[in-house]
């Protein structure tokens, strides 16, 4: 009987730590993946944004699948994945 005893409460042990780790690390990064997703649909031609290589420019086109064309100035284009970009820019000044 005492070792049946003392399997459950190694198992309602486990159990919590399972529970714990899911609610502390798992489930808000699920939430900031969720957020981020939504972000990126919500992206519009024109928005300036930033890119997760610290790129600044003004989204110009969506090409089909992930790629998206980014002008960083008069002269210079460059396509990004959308994936890559991590928020909008908001000039502070």
């Amino acid at each position: 009987m005492m070792i049946s005893t003392g399997l459950m409460q190694i198992g309602g042990a486990l159990a919590l730590v399972f529970v714990l780790t899911f609610f502390i690390l798992v489930r808000p990064q699920l939430k900031r993946q969720q957020s981020h997703m939504n972000f990126l649909g919500s992206l519009m031609l024109g928005d300036h944004i930033v890119t997760c290589g610290g790129l600044i420019g003004q989204i110009t086109k969506f090409d089909r699948g992930d790629t998206v064309h980014i002008k960083l100035s008069d002269t210079t284009h460059v396509l990004a994945r959308r994936s890559s970009i991590e928020e909008r820019f908001v000039n502070a000044s």
